[in-house]
Parts: structure tokens; sequence; C-alpha cells
């Protein structure tokens, strides 16, 4: 009669942490198979980009030129759509550009809180790195928001960065923040 007793106690946890699991893996795949399609470019922006040398920081989007400046950097060309497919590559199309103007691999975190996409050369140009890892800031069927921060971008001494005075060796750090509608 105990055992009896133990095993009714026992067979209900085991059932409710078996549904726990399973309900995480689900969600994950879920994410994935959301994020497969077609995706337009709603926006793209730099911000709060801070510039370090010879001991100073300074805050680079209060500064109207630098702005401007930071306002052109597209890493994605303009009306831009990225496709994810299911076997974890994209690539990119936009009208300005013949065939495909970026193209990679992406993968989710197992948590589904981070997207990372490699194959960025435009990115490359400027951050010194093809991969970025996208903190997912809203993620639905229809919309999708990301942002990336980006530490430490060693500019060296002579580089000559539009609206910014040559202070020698300098170091930026900001956020790229990217939004998608499906």
């Amino acid at each position: 009669m105990q055992m009896y007793q133990k095993i009714t106690r026992i067979v209900p946890m085991l059932l409710l942490f078996a549904f726990i699991i399973s309900c995480g893996e689900d969600e994950e795949v879920a994410r994935e198979d959301q994020l497969v399609g077609d995706w337009s470019l709603e926006s793209q922006e730099v911000q709060n980009v801070t510039a370090n040398a010879q001991g100073l920081s300074l805050k680079l989007d209060d500064v109207p030129q630098v702005r401007e400046s930071l306002d052109s950097i597209e890493i994605f060309p303009e009306n831009a759509t990225l496709t994810f497919e299911e076997d974890k590559t994209y690539a990119v199309v936009a009208p300005s550009v013949s065939g495909n103007a970026l193209q990679g691999t992406w993968t989710l975190s197992e948590d589904g809180e981070t997207l990372t996409i490699t194959g960025l050369d435009q990115a490359a140009q400027f951050l010194g790195t093809n991969t970025l890892s996208f903190t997912i800031q809203s993620f639905t069927e229809s919309s999708l928001s990301l942002l990336a921060s980006v530490p430490d971008i060693a500019i060296p001494d002579g580089i000559d960065i539009p609206n910014i005075p040559n202070l020698g060796s300098v170091t930026l750090s900001g956020d790229y923040e990217l939004s998608l509608k499906k």
C-alpha cells in the first residue's frame, strides 16, 4: 500500500516535468519556424555611438554633423528583403543591387533570444567582423526588432571619418538596430 501511495505521488510530478520540458522545446522550434521566410527591411539605425580617444569619451549621437554621417551607415541595402531558409542560410536582395547583396548563415540561440548572422561583408568593412549577434527586442509573426551592441571598433590613426576630427587612434562603440516586417 505504501508503494502505491509513493507511485501516485511521483507520477504526477514526472508528467508535469515532461510537460514543462516539451513546452520549452516547442517554443524554440516555433521561433525558428517563425523566422523562416521573407522579411522586408523597415529601418536600420546606428545609435548610442561613443568615441574614446586620448582618454576622452564623446557621445557622437549628440553632434549634428556626426549624426548625419551615422544616419548614412547602412549594413543592408535600402529596400532590402532578407530571406531566412530552413537550412539556416539567408540571402539579402535589394532593387539597388543585382543578385544577392549578402548571403550567409543564421543561428538562433537555445533560449531563442539571440540571432547570429554571418556573411556581412559590408559590416566587415566598417566593424571589422562579418558576424553580428542580435538581441531579439521583439518578435511576432509579422515583425522582428533586433539590436546588436558593437564594442571597441578600433579606428587607426590617419583614417578619416567624415565630420569627425582626427584625434589619433580612436575606439568606437555603439548599437545597430534593425527592424523587419514579414
